[in-house]
């Protein structure tokens, strides 16, 4: 005969040794009672030497259950309650006031009317606990995440609400994901991640239950899906009871994507270094200028010769690879919090300075002290590209080996707190040298 998955878990889950020991401490108990019973019988009869042998009978296997089997059992009911949290509503609360008032109403006068109120109120909040578990009991909840996460840019995650009950649905359900930065430093900068809860109002049993919510991360980073909180407060909302799900992999915030009038600052000066750089044998034009003696006529422009009666040249662009090599040296010897603007800017410069250049086919290449990547125009490539520079932070400590680092022959963008007029001519000839601590008073102006 198969067996359903469901019944299959079940089945694994039962434990008959549970049981067994729950049995036995019950019969030892009802065997205690009916010591302490035939004790106090023998008491009344006048038999003192039977009497306290039951009554020490009795005390002995009280104690041995409370020493052998009750803690084994708390154990047991321990594991089961962890990761369950319940709270009192304000409704809850003022319930509790009204049963209070009734509590003293009743020992005061001494009114059965008012005594059965009071247990009826009683049972309902008993009930309401009740329910409230088991509306709970046999809920799992996960989020999916989407494969690229920029910071300040909101993204969709679908939480999936998977009710394993067999018949029993779950009603008015509420599931509360949260993400937790594994960056050891406290930085001030770091804003609370604005994640709205799912609700489900309706769960069958059996079932899976899908929404999609939308979640802000306001920082660059490595992160970790927290705990999923699932909550409810059905049935009478006395209660707000919550059962906590597993955390899932980790996942990084790449740095955002800046509007292109705070981006297109420096892009300009960038792109015409490029430019020369890479200036050379090609079909592209790249520009017009006055004849040297000894060079290939050839490449004489006659229209533009005509015009200004001068032998002008045709310059072509270079007809092999464009490579260009970004170095982002995250060394800052007295860095603070004040300096933690301009180190952002510079990380999300480069990181929108590398999109771009990826979008126009050139091979790119990020170089840091820690971590390097090789040339590629992949999608892969710029993913890890990105995912470096969302973890990156400064070193306060370390030699300026700037030279070392830019020793790509490549065309360079080079990021650096290094005061200017301490470059290398070898890396500045070669390269775009954008200085950190100049990006905040740029950003002001």
């Amino acid at each position: 005969m198969l067996i359903p998955e469901h019944a299959r878990t079940r089945l694994s889950q039962f434990n008959w040794r549970d049981i067994r020991s729950g049995a036995f401490a019950i019969l030892i108990i009802l065997v205690a009672l009916g010591c302490a019973v035939g004790s106090s019988l023998a008491a009344q009869e006048g038999n003192a030497a039977t009497a306290a042998v039951l009554a020490g009978l009795s005390l002995v296997l009280a104690a041995a259950i409370s020493l052998t089997i009750v803690p084994r059992l708390f154990r047991k009911a321990r594991q089961e309650w962890t990761g369950l949290s319940f709270r009192f509503t304000r409704v809850g609360w003022i319930y509790l006031g009204i049963l209070a008032i009734m509590a003293l109403a009743a020992v005061n006068t001494g009114n059965n009317l008012i005594y059965m109120i009071f247990s009826s109120a009683m049972a309902v909040l008993l009930v309401s606990g009740i329910l409230s578990r088991v509306n709970l009991a046999g809920l799992q909840a996960s989020a999916l995440l989407p494969g690229v996460i920029h910071a300040q840019q909101e993204f969709p995650s679908v939480v999936t609400l998977q009710n394993e009950k067999s018949w029993f649905p779950s009603v008015s359900i509420l599931v509360e994901p949260g993400f937790d930065s594994l960056v050891s430093s406290e930085d001030p900068l770091t804003a609370p991640v604005q994640t709205p809860a799912a609700y489900y109002l309706y769960a069958a049993g059996q079932s899976a239950s899908r929404t999609q919510i939308r979640t802000l991360i306001s920082r660059r980073g490595r992160y970790q899906q927290s705990i999923l909180r699932i909550s409810s407060q059905f049935p009478f909302g006395f209660v707000k009871r919550g059962i906590r799900a597993a955390p899932t992999s980790e996942f990084f915030v790449f740095p955002e994507i800046e509007p292109p009038n705070e981006f297109f600052e420096i892009l300009p000066l960038l792109n015409g270094s490029f430019e020369s750089y890479y200036r050379g044998m090609g079909t592209d034009l790249y520009s017009i200028r006055d004849y040297a003696e000894g060079e290939d006529a050839r490449f004489l422009d006659w229209k533009a010769t005509a015009k200004t009666t001068k032998l002008k040249m045709r310059e072509f662009t270079r007809q092999d690879e464009r490579r260009c090599c970004f170095v982002f040296d995250n060394l800052y010897p007295d860095f603070s919090e004040d300096s933690r603007l301009s180190f952002e800017k510079a990380v999300r410069v480069c990181a929108n300075a590398i999109r771009h250049f990826h979008e126009m086919d050139n091979e790119t290449r990020l170089v840091t002290r820690s971590e390097s990547t090789f040339f590629s125009k992949s999608a892969e490539a710029l993913l890890e590209m990105m995912r470096i520079l969302a973890v990156i932070e400064p070193q306060e400590e370390g030699a300026h080996d700037i030279s070392r680092l830019a020793e790509d022959p490549s065309f360079k963008v080079v990021f650096t707190s290094s005061p200017r007029g301490s470059i290398p001519t070898a890396v500045w000839a070669s390269s775009h040298v954008v200085f950190i601590r100049e990006l905040t008073e740029l950003n002001r102006r």
